[in-house]
């Protein structure tokens, strides 16, 4: 059984959403206004409930859809995020199992930063900074 939900703002944008068969967890997302899709998003998950996958399919034509995956360890840790160009997001732990390096790699880069929340310099003079100031705010620019 397939339990599905929604709502309307009052100004004709309305949004629908439905959850996995026997399960809490939502797999489908869709978005409208007047009526015409503006997203529709999809998720997958794993056994365990982990988020394995999500796919966006825009509205509007000409635009690309959005797909990223999910990769777990077997400590149920996150190890890498592959986006819809190939990209992905490698993540290395350290000997307490916290998130303490962040590798992005594409097929002509590779951004690395040492320690998460410090700057660390990228190939070709970029810079990869933390968004977040020391005391937890989000900073616009993280790279200042």
């Amino acid at each position: 059984m397939v339990r599905f939900c929604g709502f309307n703002d009052g100004n004709n944008n309305t949004a629908t959403y439905s959850y996995l068969a026997n399960s809490a967890l939502v797999g489908h997302f869709a978005f409208a206004t007047n009526g015409v899709a503006r997203m529709t998003t999809a998720k997958t998950y794993d056994y365990l409930n982990r988020l394995t996958g999500i796919s966006s399919q825009p509205g509007a034509a000409g635009l690309l859809p959005l797909a990223y995956s999910y990769a777990y360890n077997a400590a149920n840790q996150r190890r890498k995020d592959t986006l819809a160009d190939g990209s992905h997001w490698v993540y290395g732990n350290d000997s307490l199992e916290q998130v303490s390096v962040l590798t992005f790699q594409t097929v002509a880069i590779a951004l690395r930063a040492k320690q998460i929340g410090n700057r660390a310099p990228a190939p070709h003079g970029k810079m990869f900074g933390d968004p977040f100031e020391a005391h937890g705010s989000f900073r616009s620019d993280p790279n200042t």
